[in-house]
C-alpha cells in the first residue's frame, strides 16, 4: 500500500497546468521490508493495482477520477501483480500423464466425491510449472461420455481466478481445484473429464500432450470414471 508524492515531491499537484504531461514511476514492494507487521502475500495470487490520488492534507479520495467525457470511474485499475506460488507441496494424487510443452505439467488429478449424476464434485489438480506464457489464458473442463462432447463444467483462470497464467512461473509447485455438478440425466457407460487452457478473444488453445501424444483438440483426460 505505497504511498507517495508525485515525482517523489518534485512535481506537486499545485504546480501543474492545462496539458501538462510527466511520466511518474516508483518501486513497488510485494513485502514492504518497512511493514514488518503486515501480512505477506499468499503465494500464487494476483492482486490489482489500483491508483487513489489523495489530498496531502487531509489524507481524503476527494479526487474522482472521470472518463475523457467527465463519467467517474470509481476505481482506477492500473494492472495486476501476482506472488508467485513457489514450490508447494502436491497432494499424492494418479498422475495423467498430461503436458503442455514448454509450460506446464499436470502431476495428479482426482476428484473427491462420488460421480454420479447431478452429484456435486471437485477435481482436484497439481501442477508442475515449466516455462511461461504472455497474454489473457482461461483454463476449461470438459466432461466426454461414449458419445462425445456432453458439457463444460467448468470454465475461467485457475485457481478461482486467483492466479492466472501470465503469473504462473518455472519451478512453481501448487494444487488447484474445480467444484461443479454433473448434469443430471447421465446415462450409463465411461465418462473422461478433459481440460486445457484457451484464449477467450481467439479460442486459440495451448498445445497439449498425453502419453507422450497429442492430445486431441488439445484436450487431454485428466481422469475417467464409470456412470453404472
Amino acid at each position: 500500500d505505497p504511498t507517495t508524492l508525485f515525482g517523489t515531491g518534485r512535481l506537486p499537484s499545485q504546480d501543474w497546468r492545462p496539458g501538462d504531461t510527466f511520466c511518474d514511476s516508483f518501486n513497488l514492494w510485494m513485502d514492504d521490508p518497512d511493514l514488518v507487521d503486515d501480512p505477506l502475500p499468499a503465494p500464487g495470487t494476483a492482486y490489482d493495482l489500483v491508483l487513489v490520488v489523495l489530498d496531502a492534507r487531509t489524507q481524503a479520495a476527494d479526487w474522482v477520477a472521470t472518463t475523457p467525457d467527465g463519467q467517474p470511474i470509481a476505481t482506477v485499475r492500473l494492472g495486476q501483480a501476482a506472488s508467485p506460488a513457489g514450490a508447494q507441496p502436491l497432494p499424492d494424487l494418479p498422475n495423467p500423464d498430461v503436458h503442455f510443452p514448454g509450460f506446464a505439467r499436470l502431476a495428479g488429478a482426482a476428484l473427491q466425491g462420488a460421480p454420479a449424476p447431478g452429484e456435486a464434485v471437485t477435481l482436484q489438480l497439481g501442477w508442475q510449472v515449466q516455462g511461461s506464457v504472455s497474454g489473457a489464458w482461461s483454463q476449461f473442463v470438459h466432461l466426454y461420455g461414449p458419445h462425445g462432447f456432453v458439457g463444460v463444467l467448468a470454465d475461467g483462470p485457475p485457481r478461482a481466478g486467483a492466479y492466472p497464467l501470465w503469473a504462473w512461473q518455472a519451478g512453481d509447485q501448487f494444487a488447484d481445484s474445480w467444484t461443479f455438478t454433473l448434469p443430471e440425466g447421465l446415462a450409463p457407460g465411461r465418462y473422461s473429464i478433459r481440460l486445457g487452457f484457451y484464449r477467450p478473444d481467439s479460442g486459440e488453445r495451448l498445445p497439449a500432450a498425453q502419453g507422450g501424444q497429442p492430445a486431441p483438440d488439445q484436450s487431454p483426460a485428466a481422469l475417467t470414471f464409470t456412470v453404472e
